[in-house]
């Protein structure tokens, strides 16, 4: 695709320091920056890029929560960053998944709490165990249940299709943005 790599960097694991990581990326010419992070490293390093002039797209991969980013980060410094998503939207009411989630989140979640990526990649990890568990007998044990869940090729949970099986083939992702009110618009 004519991209070139310019610089790769590294911050303490499960750690917010991104302070050398910020300072080499800003060294070298640079069109993006994509970020491989937690939520507190994303927003920090943001913060960290805008006020030292960094103009270059930044993309997070979705272990960066949306919300909390800009909540952290500040609605300005989190304007036009990318978050890519591997699970639907959870706001997406098209979607028999999304509107089940929305069900039991209504039942379940915090009123005062929009639902998040996150929240939706563990609700779909919750109801792929619950399907292991309906599929591992009477008596499930940590055994029958791996065992159940090895035998399955994909599971479909409300028609959103989990592979269970690790392939080489690209899944389809999909990249959002946060606006300038620090919500993210699909």
């Amino acid at each position: 695709a004519g991209i070139e790599l310019v610089s790769v960097t590294r911050h303490l694991a499960n750690s917010a320091q991104v302070d050398e990581a910020a300072a080499k990326i800003l060294s070298v010419p640079h069109h993006a920056v994509v970020i491989a992070s937690n939520t507190a490293a994303v927003a920090y390093f943001c913060k960290l890029y805008r006020r030292s002039g960094g103009t270059g797209q930044i993309v997070a991969l979705s272990s960066a929560e949306a919300t909390q980013l800009a909540a952290v980060v500040g609605k300005e410094a989190a304007r036009g960053v990318l978050i890519s998503q591997v699970v639907p939207n959870p706001r997406d009411k098209r979607s028999l998944l999304m509107r089940e989630f929305a069900t039991a989140y209504a039942k379940f979640g915090q009123a005062d709490v929009m639902p998040t990526l996150i929240m939706t990649e563990g609700y779909i990890g919750a109801r792929v165990l619950i399907e292991g568990l309906q599929r591992s007998g009477a008596s499930p044990t940590g055994a029958t249940l791996a065992r159940a869940l090895d035998a399955q090729r994909s599971v479909s949970i409300a028609g959103y299709r989990v592979n269970m099986k690790r392939s080489n083939t690209p899944r389809l992702t999909t990249l959002s943005v946060l606006d300038g009110e620090g919500t993210l618009r699909w």
